[in-house]
């Protein structure tokens, strides 16, 4: 006697597609290849189809999505990559800006400041660091700064994002940098 056992039971599921309404994902602690951790990373979005049995999805169209960033995380960055030789970072986000002091080691250690806001370039692609301005000992330190910055600019990369994504707006302030776009999942459809 032959039994009919649906595929699914079997350990397979049938291969068509479902629909999601609606979705919310967030990601904690996502490390970017160039070593910034995001605090979080929040996807939501609507009419999600996922092909049952294998990892596809469609969408009609594109989900924003939430990027955060604590100043700790930023500061833990800067440390890791140490530009310029500086160290012991500190890094405050506040009003538009990121303010971040750290020691310079040059015969005895010195204390620098550098302001610096945040700008999306490339079509919304990456986000750069613009210096402001940097000082040490009380006087303008903006040349050394800057060539380490662009040592580490972009410091966010969409193509370094699980999906594609555009970014399209970033805000300083409350102790954080948050980053808003919109994600662009593979397999959308008009």
């Amino acid at each position: 006697m032959l039994l009919n056992i649906p595929r699914y039971a079997q350990g397979r599921m049938p291969e068509e597609w479902i629909t999601i309404e609606g979705f919310e994902a967030t990601l904690h602690g996502f490390r970017l290849p160039i070593g910034l951790r995001l605090t979080s990373l929040k996807l939501r979005g609507a009419n999600l189809d996922v092909k049952v049995g294998e990892l596809q999805t469609r969408m009609a169209e594109p989900a924003p999505f939430e990027v955060v960033v604590s100043e700790e995380d930023i500061a833990a960055f800067l440390e890791s990559k140490a530009p310029g030789g500086l160290r012991n970072f500190g890094v405050r986000a506040e009003n538009g800006e990121l303010l971040a002091k750290a020691t310079m080691n040059m015969v005895l250690p010195i204390q620098a400041e550098v302001r610096c806001k945040l700008e999306i370039v490339e079509d919304g692609k990456k986000l750069f660091v613009r210096l402001e301005s940097a000082r040490a000992l009380g006087v303008g330190a903006n040349q050394l700064v800057q060539s380490q910055f662009d040592k580490l600019n972009p410091i966010l990369d969409t193509a370094d994002l699980p999906i594609p994504a555009i970014l399209q707006d970033v805000s300083v302030g409350g102790g954080m940098v948050t980053v808003r776009g919109l994600a662009q999942p593979p397999g959308l459809v008009p």
